[in-house]
């Protein structure tokens, strides 16, 4: 695909695509060459899967949502990542997807590559160096919302967009301008118990399962990142790999989501989600 050969040209012509497995720490590899990180990681990065329709939607509402986003191009970076693993890989596969999901909008729109690539690159590579600035300074990387000082960069592309489309003689999708807010920080929770009860469940986010995989490792025993579920306490929504071992000394894995299908009536309230037993078994 033409988009594809795009995403070399992300490394800027100074990075070099070199073969071979990843590095034993993803962190060192990310912290050495961010940039170069993203390139050489970017189809497991923007591997994830597509979320489950909403069935609580008639035909026409899911047509409406559908419709609204073939004819909208959102240049925000704002973020939704809660994650039980490793915040700032979940981010920067974040950044990745919103490359590719950026690329091929304005591709598919008519604009050419000229008024666009090099400010779009400069908005991910803005948010790939910011995240490693705060990694190498011990501080988190947040999981919501937009980093700060990547709107301006958001807006260069917005305005050179905005300006290309303004001159040209042909009808062209406009972008949406870049919202200076991101709005609220609400994160769902869950509490996730077993059926039958009292099994030992541990959790890795879909993403973090699949980026271990990528390196050729067994995710379900040989992968860092998996936590232990307690029942009493909530666990941000999302699609999981799961590990259970049961009563009778059974164990079993899946993907299962995590999110509940009612949604949050209540902000305060954390639905309880069961991981019931399945024949499932866990690869060796």
């Amino acid at each position: 695909m033409a988009w594809r050969g795009a995403i070399l040209i992300f490394v800027l012509s100074i990075l070099v695509f070199a073969p071979g497995a990843f590095a034993d720490s993803l962190l060192d590899d990310f912290l050495q060459a961010p940039a170069k990180f993203l390139n050489h990681n970017f189809s497991a990065l923007i591997d994830v899967p597509e979320p489950e329709p909403d069935f609580s939607l008639s035909d026409e509402e899911r047509a409406k949502i559908e419709d609204y986003y073939k004819n909208t191009i959102d240049l925000s970076t704002c973020a939704f990542n809660p994650s039980i693993s490793k915040p700032w890989i979940e981010r920067v596969s974040t950044v990745a997807l919103y490359y590719d999901r950026t690329y091929k909008k304005l591709k598919a729109a008519g604009y050419p590559e000229r008024v666009w690539l090099p400010k779009l690159q400069a908005v991910v590579l803005t948010q790939v160096n910011k995240i490693a600035k705060l990694l190498r300074n011990g501080q988190p990387v947040p999981t919501a919302n937009r980093l700060d000082g990547v709107y301006p960069w958001e807006m260069d592309l917005y305005n050179s967009l905005v300006s290309y489309a303004n001159s040209s003689d042909q009808k062209i999708l406009y972008p949406d301008e870049p919202r200076k807010s991101c709005g609220g920080d609400f994160i769902g929770y869950v509490r996730v118990r077993s059926d039958p009860p009292n099994a030992t469940i541990q959790l890795l986010s879909e993403f973090s399962f699949k980026l271990c995989k990528s390196q050729g490792r067994n995710a379900y025993s040989d992968c860092l990142g998996w936590t232990e579920v307690n029942p009493n306490n909530g666990v941000p929504a999302g699609l999981y790999r799961y590990f259970a071992s049961w009563p009778d000394g059974t164990t079993t894995c899946n993907l299962q989501d995590l999110t509940p299908s009612q949604g949050w009536p209540d902000p305060d309230d954390e639905p309880r989600i069961e991981i019931a037993k399945t024949n499932s078994p866990c690869p060796d």
